[in-house]
C-alpha cells in the first residue's frame, strides 16, 4: 500500500517507517495534518493513513474527518488510527470520526502489519465492488452510471474544449432476429473494442447498441474527424454467421461543449446528430443539423422538445447535472 504516515515525532515516524518499508509498502511522513491533507488531495494514489491523536495544528480526530471527507465514495482510504488509549471512549470516537481501524500507540510489528493485510483484502473487495458497480459487463467500457459520472466531473473541471459523440449500431434488430443475440453481443462488444482504442476519450455503453465517447481537448471538427475513423475502422469489421460473413456499420453523432453549458445539453446535441446521420442513410458521422432542418423536420422537433423536458424534470428534482 501507499501509505501517508501522520506523526509529529521524529522519533516515532522513524520507528513506524521503517516497520512499514519492512512490510513492503511505501511510506510518505508527515509532521502534522495540513501538510498530509495536501498530498492526499493531490496524489490519489495514496490509498491509507496512519495518524496519532496529539499532532500540531489540528487533532488527529480532525486529520481523520477531513481525510475521509477527501476520499469521496470512488476512492478507497485506509484510516488507521493509533492511540497510547485503549479504553471504550477513544477508540469510539476514532471510529465515529472515520477511522477503519484502531491499533495501540507505539504499534506492535506483527500487529500492524496484520491489520495492513486485511487492509489490503478490504481495498481489493472494494476494487471489484467499483468495477461491478461503474462497468458494463457485456463490453468493459463504463455502464451508463459509469459514464455520466464522469462525464460530469470532466464537463465540471474542463478549461479546454470538450466535444461528444453518440453511436449507435445499424440494424442490430435485424441481426438479432436473423442470428440471434448471441450474434448481436459480438456486433455490439465489436464496436466497443474500436472505441477502447480512442485512447483519449472516455466511453461508454448508455444502453443497448447505443455508446458514447467524450473527448477532451477536441474542437468539433477534431471530434468529427475522430468519428469518421471509428465509422471507418468498424465498417472493415464482419461478423461470422451461418449465412457467411456479415458487414457491421454504425451512425454517429457528434457535438461540441458551448460555453456554459453541461452534460445533458451537450449529449441532447449530439443525439440530434445522431438522428440526423441515420436520415441521411446511416453509416454516416453528422454533426449538429441546422435549425432549418429541425423546423422541417417534425420528429426531429419532438426530440428536441422531449429533450428539454427531461433537462426540466432533472432540474425539479435538484440534478446536479441538469442545466440551469
Amino acid at each position: 500500500m501507499r501509505i501517508a504516515l501522520v506523526e509529529p515525532s521524529r522519533t516515532n515516524r522513524t520507528i513506524v517507517s521503517r516497520l512499514l518499508q519492512e512490510g513492503g509498502h511505501e511510506v510518505r511522513t508527515f509532521e502534522d495534518g495540513p501538510e498530509a491533507l495536501a498530498a492526499l488531495a493531490s496524489d490519489a494514489t495514496l490509498n491509507a493513513v496512519i495518524t496519532g491523536s496529539e499532532l500540531k495544528s489540528i487533532s488527529g480526530l480532525e486529520l481523520v474527518w477531513e481525510a475521509r471527507l477527501l476520499s469521496g465514495p470512488r476512492r478507497f482510504l485506509h484510516i488507521l488510527f493509533m492511540s497510547s488509549l485503549r479504553d471504550e471512549a477513544a477508540v469510539s470516537e476514532a471510529l465515529d470520526s472515520g477511522a477503519d481501524d484502531f491499533i495501540a500507540k507505539p504499534p506492535s510489528p506483527r500487529e500492524l502489519q496484520s491489520r495492513l493485510r486485511a487492509a489490503e483484502r478490504i481495498a481489493g473487495l472494494q476494487s471489484e465492488l467499483m468495477e461491478l458497480a461503474f462497468t458494463d459487463s457485456l463490453t468493459g467500457v463504463l455502464n451508463r452510471r459509469g459514464f455520466f459520472e464522469a462525464g460530469a466531473a470532466i464537463v465540471r473541471d474542463i478549461a479546454a474544449p470538450l466535444s461528444a459523440m453518440l453511436l449507435d449500431l445499424d440494424f442490430l434488430k435485424e441481426i438479432n432476429d436473423l442470428y440471434g443475440h448471441d450474434t448481436g453481443d459480438v456486433a455490439i462488444q465489436t464496436l466497443a473494442e474500436v472505441l477502447r482504442k480512442e485512447t483519449g476519450g472516455v466511453a461508454g455503453r448508455l444502453g443497448g447498441d447505443e455508446f458514447g465517447l467524450l473527448l477532451p481537448a477536441r474542437h468539433l471538427q477534431e471530434a468529427a474527424d475522430v468519428g469518421e475513423a471509428i465509422r471507418s475502422q468498424f465498417s472493415a469489421s464482419h461478423l461470422k454467421t451461418p449465412d457467411g460473413r456479415v458487414s457491421l456499420s454504425c451512425s454517429i453523432g457528434v457535438a461540441e461543449l458551448a460555453g456554459g453549458e453541461r452534460l445533458d445539453q451537450l449529449l441532447a446535441h449530439a443525439d440530434l446528430a445522431l438522428y440526423h446521420a441515420k436520415e441521411a442513410g446511416r453509416d454516416k458521422v453528422s454533426t449538429p443539423p441546422s435549425d432549418e432542418w429541425v423546423r422541417g423536420n417534425d420528429r426531429a422537433r419532438r426530440r428536441v422538445a422531449r429533450s428539454s423536458e427531461r433537462r426540466g424534470a432533472r432540474q425539479l428534482n435538484g440534478d446536479p447535472g441538469a442545466s440551469p
